[in-house]
Parts: structure tokens; sequence; C-alpha cells
């Protein structure tokens, strides 16, 4: 789950690993380049869970696919299932999905963009009055999102967004 801040953080300390292996010379650049990252990454994640705080997403269940599932835990939704790709969900669990989302009052069904077809999600959420949304699991997946942060406010921001309309729907 790249979006987690704290699956980034692993991540810069195994580039700047690396690059101190291949290069020892720069080693302290290297090391110092990757705890300003590191803590610029922290203090992100502390920006947005405030914000996902602020519009209370901790009361709202989500059924969301496999490949979200860690971020949108760390996001402070209820997650109640997840599911694997479209081409890989039988008819069977399709049903299953569908009859724990409903008895849970599921809220949205959050699909994975590089998990291709979304169809399976928007027939679930339809079936269950849920919202249903796609987020991604890199930056660059949607427009202006070539960096780690902006992917992780465009994500956040759908997020709010789908659950704001699934709340005014509810009236």
């Amino acid at each position: 789950a790249p979006m987690v801040p704290d699956v980034q953080v692993e991540a810069i300390d195994k580039i700047a690993q690396a690059l101190s292996e291949i290069d020892s010379a720069n080693s302290e650049y290297y090391q110092q380049k990757a705890e300003q990252r590191k803590q610029a990454v922290l203090a992100k994640g502390e920006e947005i869970q405030s914000r996902l705080k602020g519009a209370k997403v901790s009361k709202a269940k989500v059924i969301c696919s496999g490949m979200q599932a860690e971020f949108v835990k760390w996001a402070g939704f209820d997650v109640v299932a997840s599911y694997g790709r479209p081409e890989e969900l039988s008819v069977a669990e399709l049903e299953g999905l569908i009859t724990e989302a409903k008895q849970a009052g599921v809220a949205l069904v959050i699909d994975n963009l590089q998990s291709g077809a979304t169809s399976n999600g928007e027939a679930i959420a339809q079936d269950i009055g849920a919202t249903q949304v796609t987020i991604s699991n890199f930056p660059g997946g949607f427009e202006n999102t070539e960096t780690w942060e902006k992917a992780v406010d465009k994500n956040v921001n759908l997020l709010i967004e789908a659950l704001n309309e699934w709340r005014q729907q509810r009236g």
C-alpha cells in the first residue's frame, strides 16, 4: 500500500540504503535527504488524518478493493470487507459481499484504479444504496497527481466527496 505514510517511509529508507551502498562517498547526503523526505511524508500523513477526522470518516463503513484496504483502514474508515480483482470474483463471492455490505449499512464501495473494471463496485453500490468511488494506489494515476503528496490528497478528496454525497442522499 504505497499510499500509507509508514509504507512510504520504509521505501525511502530502502532507497537511501541502496544509494548509499552504490555510492558510499555520498552516503551521508542520501541519509540526510531521506530524513527530510520522511519528515515531510509523516507531516503530510498527520495533516491528512486531521482532515479525515474532521470529515468524520471513522463511523463510515466501507467495503473496498483488497489493494486499497491498508490505505482505507489507515484513513480511518471501518472496512467491513475487501475483495479481489473484478475477474477473480465468483458470483457467490459477489452475492456474499452484497449481503455483508447490506447488513453492515456500508456507505462506500472503494475500487482501486489500477485493478481495472469498476463495474462490480458500481453494481454493488447501486444494489445496497452506497456510493462507489475509485482511488489510486500510485502517483500519476489521475491527472495532476505526479507526486505522492498530490496523489494522496486526490484520494482523500475523492473519499470525502463520496462520503458527503452518500450522507446527502440519506438526508
